[in-house]
């Protein structure tokens, strides 16, 4: 459950690093719909702490606690639980970057720089609302699994061509991707765009190469 603030409680309004919440309204969610932000940094003020930015860990349902880790003044994270009654005004932070800014790597390589310090470079062919089509060297991705079963090589992705596999990248975040080619340096293929943009609060920094640049 997170609770909303309604303008009552102590919040630092000068901090203008954080959002404010004096007009917004007392609403309860349940920790099942909490779900939402498990994976995800926010905003939030937790007394003790104050106004912070966290990454929720985890939300056990069953009593109610979250697992956070909080960032402090000096950019360092520190791990804390708290209940979930204890977050006052959590929200989203506002995107590092434009996502709209990848269209102007169209036809070119594009790296894309996670908070956690993850580095993704890929070859990014087409753009729209529905998927994203471009290629990747397999030095891009932790694993890429077909109907259960890890792909290493172009025999085992041969029967999974024009087929939705699950790519795990070094951070652990799992995509769903349309494997369209597969040789000893690329991989090929559509991504979801409904599936990245939960993701784009974690992205650092868009940049656009002028070269071939293997990750």
């Amino acid at each position: 459950m997170i609770m909303r603030n309604n303008g009552t409680n102590r919040i630092n309004h000068n901090n203008k690093n954080m959002y404010s919440y004096r007009h917004q309204t007392t609403d309860y969610l349940s920790p099942i719909n909490n779900k939402v932000y498990v994976g995800q940094t926010i905003w939030t003020y937790i007394p003790s702490y104050g106004n912070v930015r966290a990454y929720v860990r985890n939300i056990d349902h069953f009593n109610g606690m979250v697992g956070l880790d909080i960032q402090n003044v000096y950019g360092s994270w520190q791990p804390i639980q708290v209940h979930y009654s204890h977050l006052v005004g959590s929200a989203p932070p506002p995107l590092r970057v434009n996502p709209y800014q990848i269209l102007s790597c169209m036809n070119n390589w594009i790296k894309i720089k996670l908070i956690d310090g993850t580095v993704i470079t890929a070859f990014l062919k087409s753009f729209n609302m529905s998927q994203v089509e471009g290629f990747v060297s397999h030095n891009a991705y932790k694993s890429m699994t077909c109907q259960g079963k890890v792909i290493t090589n172009e025999e085992e992705a041969k029967h999974c061509i024009n087929r939705w596999v699950t790519v795990i990248l070094h951070n652990d975040i799992s995509l769903s991707f349309y494997l369209t080619s597969y040789d000893q340096n690329y991989v090929g293929g559509y991504l979801k765009v409904s599936e990245l943009f939960p993701l784009l609060n974690k992205v650092e920094s868009i940049d656009c190469l002028r070269k071939c640049i293997e990750n």
